[in-house]
């Protein structure tokens, strides 16, 4: 058992990460799921590349051996473990991600038994945001209710792989930045009982312009913030808190800030996203790399001389942050 001080779900759960892909037509859904650990040994881990998720015109400019892999948690297609259904979580990437954003959360997720479905938002995706245009574009609350029910079909598919695995009936949405947003408009939905946004928050000035969501009082939220964030700040999330009028939870991080608590991007090549496309000389905007910059440098609140370190990550993923629960 963990220590009081301790997180009690900080290190991997009793269950293999088992991966696949689904299609939802003009995009792809990753489905992550509980598995028998036996089932994984001797198998690789899976691996994506963040390369196949630009634009053309970004794959064109960048030399055949900038194609860093990003090596996950994950095992590509093993059979589902027994003891299901599982319940099913709802993961939504921010602005210029997409849907392998987070697999260290995600693969965690599913070996502590729960179904993991990661849709790509398209519409605000990494390649979307570097100038590809999207051919059928729908809001995000259509496209996680698109994901939804192919989940929903793949449960129900007899003979499937999934079959019997996920308890589609009620949907634990969780999502990052702009996929925190997401998360907290599916409140409105009958099967979605709570939603976590991480790295999102409600500021007083959308308060005072009538701006922010109507919370419904009979939903849960945990709000989760990095205190070193300087893309969404930590006291957005602290109003957000303040202003939910069911059963509520902050989470604050810290030594974290927007990428490195929530997402894989700090991780990926060496240094992070946004340094590997500075090193590529990538004409990319100077808002957008600081947005993939956030967390992967050390913060102002990170133990240690220098402050802000160009390129040094802040940690490890298998390492768990300092949190502070209100």
């Amino acid at each position: 058992m963990p220590r009081a001080s301790e997180a009690a779900y900080a290190e991997p759960g009793p269950y293999a990460a088992g991966v696949m892909t689904i299609s939802l037509g003009d995009r792809d859904m990753e489905v992550w799921y509980p598995a028998e650990p036996a089932a994984a040994a001797g198998r690789p881990n899976d691996v994506y590349h963040v390369r196949d998720f630009v634009p053309a015109w970004v794959d064109s400019l960048l030399d055949p051996s900038v194609d860093p892999p990003y090596v996950t948690d994950a095992f590509r297609d093993l059979p589902p473990a027994p003891g299901g259904p599982f319940p099913l979580v709802l993961f939504s990437h921010g602005f210029a991600g997409f849907r392998l954003t987070s697999t260290a959360l995600t693969t965690h997720l599913a070996t502590w038994g729960f179904v993991v479905i990661a849709p790509d938002y398209l519409e605000r995706g990494l390649a979307a945001v570097l100038g590809e245009r999207v051919a059928r574009a729908r809001s995000d609350t259509r496209i996680a209710d698109e994901a939804i029910r192919a989940a929903r079909a793949a449960t129900a598919d007899p003979g499937g792989v999934l079959e019997g695995v996920i308890d589609a009936d009620t949907v634990f949405p969780i999502g990052h930045s702009a996929g925190g947003g997401t998360s907290l408009r599916l409140l409105t939905r009958d099967d979605v009982p709570a939603a976590i946004p991480m790295a999102a928050g409600i500021s007083e000035l959308s308060l005072a312009l009538g701006l922010s969501p109507v919370l419904p009082a009979d939903k849960a939220i945990t709000w989760m913030a990095a205190r070193g964030d300087r893309i969404t700040s930590v006291a957005d999330a602290r109003t957000g808190y303040r202003h939910t009028p069911g059963e509520r939870r902050l989470v604050e991080l810290d030594r974290a800030g927007h990428n490195n608590a929530f997402t894989d991007l700090c991780e990926i090549g060496d240094g992070g996203i946004a340094a590997l496309a500075r090193a590529t000389n990538l004409p990319i905007p100077d808002a957008l790399l600081a947005l993939g910059d956030d967390g992967c440098r050390r913060p102002p609140n990170a133990p240690g001389p220098g402050g802000v370190a160009g390129g040094q990550p802040l940690r490890d993923r298998r390492a768990p942050l300092p949190i502070r629960v209100g």
